[in-house]
């Protein structure tokens, strides 16, 4: 029986569900203006953004979108793991599959047009493109599971 033990969230409105939660319902939008270089125009846009606008010069802001997302969920994963008792714990041991649940306004998977092939992909550039993140955030988060995806 599958059920929902814990969640965790990572937004723009903060690294935890509490910050999203209390965005929600105070009503705040976190969303941040950003100017886009475009020749002489150079609009101002509106995005949300996990880390501020001034991070974007440094190393982290040099990782790869695939990164930023596995440590993102892996962000998610660590608040959900950390807010179990011991005990639930014990009951979810870490070489079984937990659920995923990825959900965006605008994610990768929207642009993917699904086919034959990306049912039984003969290589990695055939795979849908969440499949290299969920691998890459289940090495981070020391999860084995032999039969993922």
């Amino acid at each position: 029986m599958s059920r929902i033990r814990g969640y965790g969230c990572s937004s723009s409105a903060g690294p935890t569900s509490l910050h999203f939660w209390n965005s929600l319902c105070e009503g705040v939008d976190d969303s941040t203006s950003v100017v886009v270089p475009m020749g002489p125009l150079n609009p101002t846009l509106s995005a949300c953004l996990w880390e501020s606008p001034s991070l974007r010069d440094s190393e982290e802001s040099r990782e790869s979108v695939q990164s930023l997302l596995s440590r993102k969920l892996l962000d998610a994963w660590n608040e959900t793991w950390n807010s179990l008792s011991d005990q639930q714990q014990r009951l979810l041991p870490r070489d079984e599959r937990p659920g995923v649940i990825f959900a965006s306004t605008k994610g990768c998977i929207d642009d993917f047009i699904w086919n034959q092939s990306s049912e039984t992909p003969n290589s990695e550039n055939e795979c849908d493109p969440f499949t290299p993140i969920l691998d890459e955030f289940l090495a981070l988060a020391k999860i084995n599971t032999p039969n993922s995806l």
